[in-house]
């Protein structure tokens, strides 16, 4: 596995992955279990510090060198032997000289399969200070928001689904208004069509990644009456990050109207300068 991938897929179990999931070992990630459980020298994460309140650099406190290396000619059996029971890893932050700002995740590995079994901070304390960003944009939906986060910290996936949900609807409706003001859609029509229908007539108003993937209010809405906790906290992410999409997107478009509006008084005040 190439290094950033490595790091990619390290940084998503530990600032993602819910307390308990089941992971599954397989001969494609065993090399990535073993190089994080096993053999972790000079293994770094980008994330959230609490400490320093931004985003820094993390390290293994107390790298091992256990061999054999990952790609060696051991059996997959033997290496997975080898990576049974309790773990422990201590991360530090390289903002700092000293170990006051670390991190622990722990980890146990049972057979083929690996859970996220300790985590210190929580998920909830490493997501809270990145999505007060669009605190202003959700408004009263911002507690819905890290309603949703803690209740995915604290491995409930169901109730974590209903918040998205509102969220995501809210967001619909506000696009909604926006597109009547226009008069680019008709009230009646966008009132009675379904949720992937309206999404489509809004797409004017949307970024086309949530056009594209219309289907996430389905998976919503699936998630609050089919799926099981455990699925929903698989695919709680994902969601999550589709609707940050979208705030994303209206972030983009205050900024830009917040410039274009300062562009258009500086010039106005130039041209006005140069007339006297």
């Amino acid at each position: 596995m190439l290094e950033n991938e490595f790091r990619k897929k390290l940084n998503d179990i530990l600032n993602n992955v819910a307390l308990y999931t089941t992971l599954e070992i397989s001969e494609e990630s065993i090399s990535f279990w073993e190089r994080l459980l096993r053999n972790n020298y000079q293994i770094k994460i980008d994330t959230y510090c609490i400490y320093c309140e931004k985003e820094t650099t993390y390290t293994i406190s107390s790298p091992r060198m256990a061999g054999p290396a990952p790609g060696s000619s051991t059996s997959f059996e033997s290496k997975l032997d080898q990576l049974q029971g309790f773990h422990s890893l201590d991360f530090i932050c390289l903002n700092v000289d000293s170990d006051a700002h670390t991190y622990n995740f722990s980890f146990f590995v049972d057979g083929k399969t690996v859970k996220k079994v300790g985590q210190y901070p929580s998920i909830a304390d490493l997501q809270f200070p990145q999505s007060k960003k669009y605190k202003a944009l959700l408004r009263d939906d911002y507690k819905n928001f890290t309603k949703a986060i803690g209740l995915y910290a604290n491995n409930i996936g169901i109730g974590s689904f209903v918040y998205l949900r509102r969220i995501f609807e809210n967001l619909i409706l506000e696009k909604r208004n926006q597109a009547l003001q226009q008069k680019d859609v008709e009230l009646e029509r966008f009132d009675k069509a379904k949720m992937e229908e309206k999404v489509l007539l809004l797409e004017d108003y949307l970024p086309a990644f949530i056009v594209e993937n219309r289907k996430i209010y389905s998976i919503l809405s699936k998630g609050v009456h089919e799926l099981t906790e455990e699925e929903c906290l698989n695919h709680f992410t994902s969601i999550k990050i589709s609707i940050e999409l979208i705030l994303d997107y209206k972030l983009e478009e205050i900024q830009r109207t917040n410039k274009i509006k300062r562009m258009s008084d500086s010039i106005s005040s130039i041209y006005n300068e140069m007339k006297k």
